[in-house]
């Protein structure tokens, strides 16, 4: 049976079945999410329980805009972008590495106090691989998961196949602390949200890596964000867990709040 079809919704893996799954997780799970969640499980702190695969809706004001930047924007020499970017992605249906590079750069979400790639796209990189891969990754929710949701260093969540993005960057500077990125970004529903990242040192070494990356959905405002993951230094084998708590369901914050006026009455 072809690893998509031994493992979908219903499936549940556990410490007494890994065995049976292990190849199919092989293919199903990006390298570094294959080496935590797999000691999660093997270790009896977590079960993968499969689950259908969901839609999560967009914010009317960035789908707008994602729509309106059809055809507006190109990327020239050096990488640069061509075109006034402001809002949305700008190429919602990227047809080079580069162009799926901006993609994701400017959704912000490359936090590289977080490992991931908080670098400015510079006119040496090269970026590689527009694959479209199926992968088995943690699902959305749009309330806390049910406790306990944080068990060792894993989270025991809903887990779902989505089809990833594949990007390869290489930096192509001996001096900076990596050689290559990897990162894992979602494709159906136009954010370009990340779901992992893997960071190569130097010597083609997976050093540091994101994954288990649940994610969070307000379904009133449709705002998104985390409830937690997990970063691995591969290396030394330390590895730290992030759990955020965010409100969902809760009165959106005044744009006004975050002026210095603002700050500076909320602080006294």
């Amino acid at each position: 049976m072809a690893h998509e079809d031994k493992i979908r919704p219903g499936t549940v893996i556990t410490e007494k079945n890994y065995e049976n799954y292990s190849e199919e997780l092989k293919k199903l799970f990006t390298p570094a999410y294959f080496i935590t969640v797999s000691k999660g499980i093997k270790n009896g702190w977590i079960t993968i329980p499969v689950v259908k695969k969901r839609d999560y809706p967009l914010r009317e004001g960035f789908a707008k805009a994602t729509r309106n930047n059809i055809g507006k924007f190109r990327v020239g020499e050096k990488n640069k972008i061509i075109g006034k970017w402001t809002s949305g992605t700008p190429f919602p249906q990227p047809e080079t590495p580069e162009e799926l590079a901006w993609d994701i750069y400017r959704r912000g979400q490359l936090a590289d106090d977080f490992e991931v790639w908080r670098q400015k796209i510079n006119t040496i990189m090269t970026f590689k691989t527009l694959v479209v891969k199926d992968f088995l990754v943690p699902g959305c929710y749009n309330e806390k998961p049910p406790e306990p949701f944080i068990k060792r260093n894993c989270f025991q969540v809903d887990w779902e196949k989505r089809p990833l993005y594949i990007l390869e960057v290489d930096m192509n500077d001996k001096d900076y602390v990596y050689g290559k990125r990897v990162i894992y970004a979602e494709k159906e529903d136009g954010t370009f949200s990340l779901y992992g990242g893997e960071n190569y040192d130097q010597k083609g070494r997976l050093w540091r890596s994101w994954t288990q990356i649940v994610q969070a959905q307000d379904i009133k405002t449709l705002f998104r964000c985390w409830w937690g993951f997990l970063i691995t230094d591969h290396l030394t084998g330390h590895s730290t867990m992030l759990p955020m708590y965010p409100k969902l369901r809760d009165v959106l914050v005044p744009q006004e709040v975050f002026t210095i006026r603002g700050l500076l009455r909320r602080a006294k």
